[in-house]
C-alpha cells in the first residue's frame, strides 16, 4: 500500500469518525430525551393520583362524619331514655344541658374530622403540585436532551470535516 492509498483511508477513517460519532450524539440525545419524557409521564400520573386521593380522603372524612352525627344521635337517645327512666323531665334543665353538651361535643368532633381531612387534602394537592413542576421540568430536560443529541451530532460531523480537509492538505 502506498502513501497516498493510506492517506485516503486516513480520510475515509475521519470522515467516518465524524459520521458515526454524529449518528452516536444524535442517539443519545434522543434516549436521554425519551427518559425525560417517560419520567415526565410518571410524574404527571403521580399527580393525577394525587388529585384522586384528595376525593378518597373527602369521601372517608363524609363518612367519618356522618357516623359521628349518628353516633351522637344515639348517645342523646341513650341518654334521654336514661333520664327518663329515671324520672327526669327530658328536655329541661340539667337533662337538656347534657343533652347539648353531647351534640357540641359531636359537633366538635365533625369539626375535628373535617379539618384533618382538609389537611390530609391540602397535602396531596402540594404532591398533585410538585409531581406536575417535575412532570413540566422533565419535558424541559427532554427538550434540552433532544437539542444537546442534534448540536453533539453537528459539531462531531464539523469536527470530522476539519479533520478530513486537515488531512487533505497534507495530501496534496
Amino acid at each position: 500500500m502506498g502513501i497516498e492509498t493510506m492517506a485516503m483511508v486516513s480520510l475515509g477513517a475521519s470522515a467516518l469518525s465524524g459520521v458515526t460519532g454524529a449518528g452516536a450524539a444524535k442517539r443519545e440525545g434522543d434516549s436521554a430525551a425519551n427518559q425525560a419524557r417517560y419520567n415526565a409521564q410518571i410524574a404527571e400520573q403521580n399527580a393525577q393520583l394525587a388529585e384522586l386521593r384528595k376525593i378518597q380522603i373527602q369521601d372517608a372524612a363524609n363518612e367519618a362524619k356522618q357516623a359521628a352525627q349518628i353516633e351522637t344521635s344515639q348517645i342523646v337517645s341513650l341518654q334521654r331514655t336514661q333520664a327518663a327512666g329515671s324520672g327526669i323531665v327530658v328536655g329541661q334543665d340539667t337533662a337538656l344541658d347534657t343533652e347539648m353538651d353531647t351534640i357540641r361535643a359531636g359537633t366538635l368532633d365533625e369539626i375535628a374530622i373535617q379539618r384533618n381531612a382538609d389537611l390530609d387534602k391540602w397535602s396531596a394537592q402540594i404532591a398533585a403540585n410538585s409531581s406536575r413542576d417535575q412532570a413540566a421540568l422533565q419535558e424541559s430536560t427532554a427538550q434540552s436532551a433532544k437539542r444537546a443529541g442534534k448540536t453533539n451530532a453537528l459539531s462531531s460531523l464539523i469536527s470530522g470535516a476539519g479533520s478530513v480537509a486537515s488531512k487533505w492538505m497534507t495530501i496534496e
